[in-house]
């Protein structure tokens, strides 16, 4: 279990324990204070996983060296810290504003050097965007001559995305004028910095369709927690089409007694895409549909899409951005030492829908066709997200949905 939790960026190891960042309560001191800010991002998702999917990521590229773990924050230095150096090199910070919504902010110590706190934000906002639902981000700026933080953030950002590389304002302090588009901005558009970020990411082994599946049973059971849900898996032994029992709750966190049945499907390779665009769910076995459509409650089609982190993700900071935006999926990187590194292995699940099934199948039974001729299903799945458990958990609470 250890492993599977690594594996999904959950823990890291720690001599011989394990360190879960998100379940830290230690508050951090306030010596040694933090670097000054340097990024922030905006964030909706589940803030749980997003933090923990950084701190162990970054930890895990051995080029950053993880300091210390607190309540939503995490020190970290660089291997290129000297020895005994004062200072902490760099921080990630979690702030919550509500349940699913928050900033992680960045800082980083003036003596970092602009490739390094390139590498650290490229590698930050790739975890973002496998982890999170939205993601905006948020540069701080200090004025070049006299050091002082310029402005509304979000004001410059959006400037910086409708004027590009001629957005110049000036200090609220000594009124020197400086770009927006600077020397970090344009490092943070080097197609060959953002190659070697992307190579700093690590590989993990091929995983079979098992442990693939274990991995997604994980993904969606965080999320039903989050969402004050319980759950519980069914007996993985008995290959009967059903993998997950959903109990709803009452307001107390209390259970109902009433239910979803989940069927979990990991990969893309579950779906297939006809000319229309519309995507069809196979049926393997016809046993499964007389189970589907015998259960008491309704019966969920889950379906997970991994991301591979070969892909080389962008920013979004919308249109008009005046950095080179790029669609580049290729799974191979150069080093600037023209290493080539392949780094496509490591899987999560970011896309991940489910689709109540059993009332389908039962018209289709309904209108004469036998288990054995349905072949397939139609498969048209809403976000498995914190919105639409709560949705279901309504329908079933106050009778809206048909049980069987």
């Amino acid at each position: 279990m250890g492993t599977e939790l690594q594996e999904r960026k959950i823990c890291l190891p720690q001599g011989s324990q394990l360190i879960f960042p998100s379940y830290c309560g230690r508050e951090r001191p306030t010596s040694p204070a933090l670097p000054p800010r340097f990024m922030s991002y905006k964030v909706r998702g589940w803030l749980d996983l997003i933090h923990t999917s950084l701190v162990v990521s970054l930890w895990e590229t051995q080029v950053f060296q993880l300091q210390a773990v607190w309540n939503d924050g995490a020190d970290f230095r660089t291997i290129a810290t000297p020895p005994g150096a004062d200072g902490l090199a760099l921080s990630v910070q979690l702030r919550r504003d509500n349940a699913t919504e928050g900033t992680v902010t960045l800082h980083t110590a003036a003596a970092m050097s602009l490739t390094e706190q390139v590498q650290f934000a490229h590698l930050i906002q790739g975890k973002l965007r496998e982890k999170a639902e939205a993601v905006h981000r948020c540069r701080h700026w200090l004025c070049p001559s006299c050091s002082t933080p310029k402005g509304n953030e979000t004001v410059l950002i959006n400037r910086l995305a409708r004027e590009g590389t001629k957005a110049v304002v000036s200090c609220d302090n000594c009124d020197c004028r400086f770009p927006l588009y600077d020397d970090l901005e344009r490092r943070l558009a080097d197609p060959v910095l953002r190659r070697e970020a992307a190579a700093l990411d690590t590989t993990a082994p091929q995983l079979t369709a098992r442990r693939t599946g274990k991995l997604l049973l994980m993904e969606v059971g965080a999320r039903l927690t989050s969402a004050n849900q319980k759950w519980q898996e069914i007996n993985p032994d008995e290959d009967d089409g059903l993998d997950v029992q959903l109990e709803f709750t009452d307001d107390y966190g209390n259970g109902t007694g009433r239910y979803l049945y989940l069927q979990l499907k990991a990969g893309s390779s579950h779906l297939s895409t006809r000319k229309n665009g519309r995507e069809v769910f196979r049926v393997k076995k016809s046993r499964w549909i007389q189970t589907w459509t015998q259960q008491p409650y309704p019966v969920m089609l889950v379906i997970g899409r991994e991301a591979s982190t070969g892909r080389l993700q962008e920013w979004e900071d919308g249109e008009g951005d005046p950095r080179e935006r790029s669609d580049n999926s290729t799974a191979v990187s150069l080093t600037s030492h023209g290493a080539a590194v392949y780094h496509s292995n490591w899987r999560t699940f970011p896309d991940v829908r489910w689709m109540e099934i059993s009332s389908v199948l039962r018209r289709e039974l309904a209108d004469g066709r036998s288990p054995e001729q349905i072949k397939q299903i139609d498969f048209v799945g809403e976000n498995l997200d914190l919105a639409n458990i709560l949705q279901w958990r309504r329908k079933i609470l106050d009778g809206e949905t048909p049980v069987g």
